[in-house]
């Protein structure tokens, strides 16, 4: 059915869904009632199943995320500056590898982006999205919640490689 083709039976949004859901379960696990929140994940998620798969979703789902949370990245973000985890900001470095510089360009492109793209030169790229996410899921552990034990974070990796 052509109905189920931007549901949950395509596997890249099934692995992603699950990744979410782990994500969701410990971020809500001791939450209270908070509306516009719940709204936040109702409203992404349903559009998730509606739009085109885009490979780089739950890196910008986290990125949305930690603002509705109250605790986003301090977007600062200058040529030759790169992002730390400990302080929730880019911070200027003199001579930054390559791979930390752009994966530091990626995620200030993603703090100004929705939270899906409009068309594919914002798509954040397959070598820079597993670094990218390496960082979000620090930063999550170190200022919001701990995403350290997320089950399904083999299974995303293996499904969504390029």
């Amino acid at each position: 059915s052509s109905s189920l083709a931007g549901g949950y039976y395509q596997l890249p949004k099934a692995a992603v869904c699950m990744f979410l859901n782990d994500v969701l379960y410990k971020l809500l696990q001791n939450a209270g009632e908070d509306k516009p929140l719940f709204v936040f994940f109702y409203e992404t998620l349903e559009n998730f199943y509606k739009q085109p798969f885009s490979p780089d979703f739950h890196l910008r789902f986290l990125v949305h995320c930690s603002r509705e949370l109250g605790h986003c990245p301090i977007d600062n973000y200058q040529k030759n500056y790169v992002f730390n985890v400990q302080t929730a900001a880019f911070e200027n470095c003199l001579k930054p590898k390559a791979l930390q510089q752009e994966m530091s360009e990626y995620l200030h492109k993603l703090l100004n982006q929705a939270i899906f793209p409009t068309n594919q030169s914002e798509l954040v790229p397959y070598p820079i999205r597993n670094v990218l996410l390496n960082c979000l899921l620090d930063f999550y552990n170190l200022h919001i919640i701990d995403l350290s034990k997320i089950q399904s974070l083999e299974v995303l990796r293996a499904v969504l490689h390029d």
